[in-house]
């Protein structure tokens, strides 16, 4: 945390306090009404130069999120916008992906997953370069590929908090199948039980 952030924390935390002593008839007014706060500094963004893209390529091929750095890279997606991408948000013919929602883990430790509205809270419209809808339609075709060795033991959708979502990366980690092999736990067999999203 920056330290304007932490400023504008103590500030917000002295002025409610105020406020509650104004409330309790402790002072008669706030004086830290009309204070000016610090304006917050962006950090500069900072993309990566045609060097660093191939280097950060190579560093992440076989990586078992590669699929995942490889749309953040060519989309400049937030990680949460692509983890929540569902199959509806995308359009192959038009070339458009929908960015709707984000999937989130709640912080506290063993928090659950859940999914959220996008940070500014409205969706958008992407058309990426062919390279990623090419990397999506791959994606589609291994998840499919992974369906049908899976057999009865594949589930096409997650349920988080009693609504289900038909997610391009991740599956949760709890059916006990992996690609040619039923009887071991789930691993990345290149369709949607490990690949790339939350366990």
């Amino acid at each position: 945390m920056c330290i304007i952030t932490k400023i504008v924390l103590s500030i917000d935390v002295i002025d409610q306090a105020l406020n509650q002593a104004v409330a309790n008839k402790f002072i008669r007014d706030n004086p830290a009404t009309g204070c000016r706060l610090p304006k917050r500094e962006k950090p500069e963004v900072k993309p990566l130069d045609k060097a660093q893209q191939t280097d950060f390529l190579k560093a992440i091929e076989g990586h078992r999120h590669e699929l995942l750095y490889r749309i953040a890279l060519f989309t400049g997606l937030r990680e949460g916008e692509i983890l929540g991408l569902t199959w509806d948000c995308i359009d192959f013919k038009k070339g458009v992906l929908t960015i709707k929602q984000q999937l989130r883990k709640d912080q506290r430790k063993g928090g659950a997953y859940y999914v959220s509205s996008t940070k500014n809270g409205k969706a958008r419209k992407l058309i990426p370069a062919p390279y990623v809808m090419k990397l999506l339609k791959d994606q589609q075709q291994k998840m499919l590929e992974a369906k049908f060795k899976a057999d009865d033991l594949w589930t096409d959708k997650v349920d988080l908090n009693g609504k289900e979502y038909d997610f391009v990366l991740g599956r949760k980690n709890n059916n006990r199948v992996q690609c040619g092999d039923r009887n071991a736990k789930a691993t990345n067999c290149n369709g949607r039980f490990k690949t790339g999203g939350y366990q």
